[in-house]
Protein backbone atom coordinates (compact mmCIF):
# COMPACT_ATOMS: atom_id res chain seq x y z
CA UNK A 1 0.00 0.00 0.00
CA UNK A 2 2.73 2.56 1.08
CA UNK A 3 4.68 1.91 -1.66
CA UNK A 4 1.70 2.22 -4.25
CA UNK A 5 1.30 5.56 -2.32
CA UNK A 6 5.21 6.68 -3.11
CA UNK A 7 7.19 6.12 0.02
CA UNK A 8 9.71 4.52 -0.06
CA UNK A 9 9.49 1.64 2.42
CA UNK A 10 12.06 -0.54 4.52
CA UNK A 11 10.45 -3.81 5.78
CA UNK A 12 11.67 -5.66 9.05
CA UNK A 13 10.40 -8.79 9.95
CA UNK A 14 10.73 -8.39 14.09
CA UNK A 15 12.18 -5.47 16.36
CA UNK A 16 15.33 -6.48 16.09
CA UNK A 17 15.45 -6.48 12.40
CA UNK A 18 14.44 -2.62 13.02
CA UNK A 19 16.95 -1.85 15.24
CA UNK A 20 19.53 -3.02 12.92
CA UNK A 21 18.74 -1.05 10.26
CA UNK A 22 18.91 1.78 12.54
CA UNK A 23 22.33 0.99 13.66
CA UNK A 24 23.03 0.66 9.95
CA UNK A 25 21.95 4.47 9.96
CA UNK A 26 18.50 4.04 8.65
CA UNK A 27 16.50 7.25 9.72
CA UNK A 28 12.82 6.62 9.05
CA UNK A 29 9.94 9.57 8.89
CA UNK A 30 7.38 7.14 9.88
CA UNK A 31 7.48 4.01 12.02
CA UNK A 32 4.41 1.97 11.20
CA UNK A 33 4.02 -1.13 13.90
CA UNK A 34 1.54 -3.36 15.20
CA UNK A 35 1.05 -2.64 18.76
CA UNK A 36 1.56 -6.48 19.69
CA UNK A 37 4.87 -7.57 18.36
CA UNK A 38 7.51 -10.65 18.86
CA UNK A 39 10.52 -9.54 21.38
CA UNK A 40 8.81 -6.44 22.01
CA UNK A 41 5.84 -4.30 22.17
CA UNK A 42 5.34 -1.32 19.86
CA UNK A 43 5.51 1.56 21.73
CA UNK A 44 8.63 -0.15 23.33
CA UNK A 45 10.24 0.06 19.63
CA UNK A 46 8.84 3.06 18.93
CA UNK A 47 10.90 4.35 21.89
CA UNK A 48 13.60 2.94 20.71
CA UNK A 49 13.60 4.36 17.24
CA UNK A 50 12.79 7.58 18.68
CA UNK A 51 16.37 7.50 20.67
CA UNK A 52 18.01 7.36 17.07
CA UNK A 53 15.72 9.39 15.40
CA UNK A 54 13.96 12.11 17.02
CA UNK A 55 11.99 13.27 13.98
CA UNK A 56 9.79 9.87 13.20
CA UNK A 57 6.73 9.58 14.48
CA UNK A 58 4.53 6.69 14.81
CA UNK A 59 1.66 5.20 13.39
CA UNK A 60 0.69 2.22 15.53
CA UNK A 61 -1.43 -0.92 14.42
CA UNK A 62 -3.51 -3.70 15.56
CA UNK A 63 -6.39 -6.02 14.82
CA UNK A 64 -7.54 -5.03 18.45
CA UNK A 65 -10.06 -2.29 18.82
CA UNK A 66 -8.44 1.10 19.57
CA UNK A 67 -10.59 1.68 22.73
CA UNK A 68 -9.60 -1.80 24.27
CA UNK A 69 -5.41 -0.58 23.03
CA UNK A 70 -5.76 2.79 24.96
CA UNK A 71 -8.47 1.62 27.94
CA UNK A 72 -5.27 -0.96 28.53
CA UNK A 73 -2.90 1.56 28.23
CA UNK A 74 -0.86 -0.39 26.01
CA UNK A 75 -0.48 2.59 23.44
CA UNK A 76 0.80 6.23 25.16
CA UNK A 77 -2.08 9.18 25.20
CA UNK A 78 -2.42 11.06 21.77
CA UNK A 79 -0.56 8.19 20.01
CA UNK A 80 -1.82 7.88 16.62
CA UNK A 81 -3.39 4.20 15.95
CA UNK A 82 -5.57 2.47 12.84
CA UNK A 83 -7.06 -0.29 13.40
CA UNK A 84 -7.15 -3.70 11.21
CA UNK A 85 -8.16 -4.37 8.66
CA UNK A 86 -7.52 -0.57 7.17
CA UNK A 87 -7.60 0.51 3.48
CA UNK A 88 -4.92 2.26 1.71
CA UNK A 89 -6.61 5.80 2.26
CA UNK A 90 -6.56 5.53 5.80
CA UNK A 91 -3.24 4.43 6.06
CA UNK A 92 -1.77 7.16 4.50
CA UNK A 93 -4.26 9.90 5.64
CA UNK A 94 -3.18 8.46 9.23
CA UNK A 95 0.27 9.42 7.98
CA UNK A 96 -0.04 12.55 6.75
CA UNK A 97 -2.31 13.48 9.98
CA UNK A 98 0.69 12.93 11.45
CA UNK A 99 3.16 15.75 9.26
CA UNK A 100 -0.07 17.95 9.16
CA UNK A 101 -0.15 18.22 13.88
CA UNK A 102 2.30 20.44 15.85
CA UNK A 103 5.62 17.99 16.25
CA UNK A 104 5.09 16.56 19.91
CA UNK A 105 7.56 13.73 21.56
CA UNK A 106 6.28 10.40 21.84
Amino acid sequence: MLRKAGYAVHVASAPSEAIALLMQGLRPDVLLTDVVLPEMNGPALSKMVLEHCRSCRTVFMSGYTDAGIFRLGALPAGATFIGKPFTAPELTGAIAALFAAEPTLQ
